[in-house]
Order: structure tokens, then sequence, then C-alpha cells
């Protein structure tokens, strides 16, 4: 069993592209320019640990995005068993919050509102 004890977001950065020019594939444009990592960091103590979670959405020269995001995210979470399923349960967890803070925020520029696809992590990723 996985529970969050604290989290907060040590960066948050949404800037608007006023050179956005929206199409019928720009949900696909955006997925494709999505990086979400994230690390682990096991306390001494087995009862918890640490997940630090950063998301980016960036276009390219040819590419426009309507928003470049940059989220960090850190949460604190206790566990039972401290396995690495745990650490990829709260990496979601992170990611969820992380949602909700795009969702929000872009919900109020410009251009339509940005909402994470739900993702899955798995033990098997670096």
């Amino acid at each position: 069993m996985v529970s969050i004890r604290h989290y907060f977001f040590p960066e948050i950065s949404i800037k608007a592209n006023p050179e956005y020019k929206p199409t019928d594939d720009s949900r696909d444009i955006i997925d494709e320019h999505i990086t979400v990592s994230w690390d682990e960091m096991c306390k001494d103590d087995e009862d918890e640990f640490s997940i630090f979670l950063e998301f980016k959405l960036d276009g390219t020269e040819v590419t426009s995005v309507p928003y470049k995001i940059s989220i960090m995210a850190y949460g604190l979470f206790d566990t039972d068993s401290n396995t690495r399923e745990d650490h990829c349960k709260a990496a979601s967890i992170l990611l969820g919050s992380v949602r909700e803070q795009v969702s929000s925020l872009t919900a109020r520029g410009p251009w339509d509102e940005i909402i994470i696809e739900p993702y899955t992590f798995t033990p098997e990723e670096e």
C-alpha cells in the first residue's frame, strides 16, 4: 500500500504561445511533444520514499504547441513494502496532481485546455 504524505511543486511554468495555430490534429501533436521523467529517492527508513517528477511540453522549430510547460513535482510517500511497484504507483499519483495543475491553468489561457492523458508507470521502465 502507498499513501501520499505531502507533495508540492518546486517549479511551475506555463507560457502561452502567441504564434500557435490550432489544427485538426493538434491533440496528436501535443501528445507527441510531452515528456515525463521521474526519479525515486529512498530514505534510510524503509517505510517512506520520495518521488521527483518532471513534466514538459515543448514544441520544435517545425511544430508549434499552444503552451510551453515545465512542471516539477515532489512527493513524499509512506509504504508498507517499498517496492519498485510502489514507486510506480507514487509516480502515477504525482502525475495526477500535475494533470490537475495543467488543466486548471491552461483552461484560463487563450488556447484550449490541455488534459494530460492517463499514463501507467511500469516497474520495467528506467
